[in-house]
């Protein structure tokens, strides 16, 4: 973990690790990273390991098929069935989407139904309980592992298809992973052929494109029997499935010119939104700030910084606030939306205030509120590998994993310095070090920034920046310091 100073001319030199130990009680894990109370009844809260069911003797009953990560991954343990004798071959079922199939499914004892989130597999007609994985400990040391680090910046790229790209880096890790002598075989649940080979889709690249048809996608491990259009490419997961349920962010598209105050733009306000991203299954929109709320019936975390007017709203949206978490929150914003905030605390949750100033203002009208601080506080990317070819750092081209190894903490030598206010404040040799970086977090004159992702490609630099760069972070800005502390 890097060390966090925030420098200013009244705090002067302080360290801040501290703060990581918010992220302990924010965060849950989950498939990814963390999950949000508001949306429990979308998303499953996944363990990094599973036990299984064990009856009144201590032994594994036989109704159970939940399994560890080192079962799938083919240790001992897993080679063993029930009975105790070896095993040579997995099947696994796999369904990685935040929705139910298409149509029912029924699965047998041969195969093991592994499913992100247990409502979209309740239908489903199996025998045993579906296994449940954590992706991080799945695609360690393989070259997905970094998509699933920082699927949030992966969500903002994909948006609709980021779950496309889950399924088939899922299926493809297990095929990967599996041991030697042990044949591990997949399919898309509803799926007909096993694939028993990761070689036939080595080509298959995240991090290629934002366009699915231009990352080699492994269409074969999604193909059944022909649709009503004769399409098979998406036949076992339709793109309809994903029009079930919208998951937004807030932010921008392309940037309008109101938005760039005096020729800038603040980068933590995207930071901010990735924070919110990390949370959601998927994102399939992005909205203005202060019209999330406006006109909008799906699912939606309001972390942010409001200004005078607050977030819009119609008293028909009143009808979807279950589907809204107001945490993490800051500003004047909050006055002018109090009929919203009261009928939310009554009917949804308590306000989760970023500030206690915010919370003193929401208890003087007797509003249930508390202090949630700030989402960035659980951040946690690997971040990605940047070239080195340009003098200004932010120019510096966003590369593949795979393009040279990312340094360890203990070797980690940079000094990053992110808009330092009162520079007296800073040594005079850190200033000069050679391994000292100058960095702002406003972009500014930044080829295809006022672009979606020229925009939030910048913001992942900085926090690629912080994760996998610093020795020491030295900000006076807040969210370049509570990010680098959370990472």
């Amino acid at each position: 973990m890097a060390q966090i100073t925030i420098s200013s001319k009244k705090a002067g030199w302080k360290s801040y690790q501290v703060l990581t130990i918010l992220m302990v009680v924010v965060s849950t894990v989950h498939l990814f990273t963390s999950t949000v109370p508001a949306l429990q009844d979308i998303m499953d809260q996944i363990k990094s390991t599973e036990k299984a069911n064990k009856d009144q003797t201590g032994k594994e009953s036989a109704s159970s098929r939940i399994i560890s990560l080192d079962q799938i991954k083919g240790t001992e343990k897993a080679k063993k069935d029930q009975a105790g004798e070896s095993a040579s071959s997995q099947i696994f079922s796999v369904w990685m989407f935040p929705f139910p199939p298409p149509h029912s499914i029924k699965i047998n004892d041969s195969e093991t139904l592994l499913c992100a989130y247990a409502n979209a597999c309740s239908e489903v007609q199996d025998p045993s309980t579906p296994a449940k994985v954590n992706l991080r400990e799945l695609t360690e040391g393989t070259y997905f592992h970094n998509y699933v680090r920082d699927h949030a910046y992966h969500k903002v790229r994909h948006m609709n298809d980021f779950p496309y790209h889950i399924q088939a880096i899922t299926m493809l890790s297990l095929l990967k992973t599996s041991q030697p002598d042990t044949t591990t075989c997949v399919h898309t649940l509803g799926g007909k052929t096993n694939f028993c080979e990761y070689e036939q889709f080595s080509s298959y690249d995240p991090y290629e494109s934002e366009d699915l048809n231009e990352t080699n996608y492994p269409y074969p491990l999604l193909e059944g029997l022909e649709d009503e259009g004769g399409n098979t490419e998406f036949s076992l997961a339709p793109r309809e499935i994903l029009t079930t349920e919208k998951f937004a962010m807030w932010g921008w598209l392309d940037l309008p010119e109101s938005e760039m105050v005096k020729g800038r733009y603040n980068s933590g306000e995207d930071v901010q939104s990735y924070a919110g991203a990390s949370w959601l299954p998927f994102i399939s929109e992005i909205r203005p700030k202060e019209e999330a709320l406006l006109n909008y019936t799906g699912y939606y975390i309001g972390n942010a910084l409001l200004g005078g007017k607050g977030y819009s709203s119609t008293q028909e949206d009143h009808a979807s606030m279950h589907k809204i978490s107001l945490l993490s929150i800051y500003g004047g914003g909050v006055v002018p939306m109090m009929d919203y905030i009261k009928s939310y605390t009554e009917i949804v949750d308590p306000f989760g205030c970023r500030s206690l100033l915010t919370c003193r203002e929401l208890r003087k009208r007797k509003i249930k509120s508390y202090f949630s601080a700030c989402l960035t506080l659980t951040i946690d990317m690997q971040g990605a590998v940047l070239d080195d070819q340009q003098n200004r750092h932010v120019l510096n081209a966003i590369l593949k994993p795979d393009a040279k190894e990312i340094l360890p903490p203990e070797k980690r030598t940079k000094i990053i310095l992110v808009d330092v206010q009162d520079r007296k404040a800073v040594p005079e040799s850190v200033l000069k070090s050679e391994d000292a970086i100058f960095l702002q977090a406003d972009i500014k004159n930044y080829p295809g920034g006022e672009k979606k992702m020229g925009r939030y490609g910048y913001a992942y630099k900085l926090l690629s920046t912080y994760a996998n760069q610093a020795k020491v972070v030295i900000t006076s800005r807040i969210h370049v310091g509570l990010p680098a502390a959370a990472m």
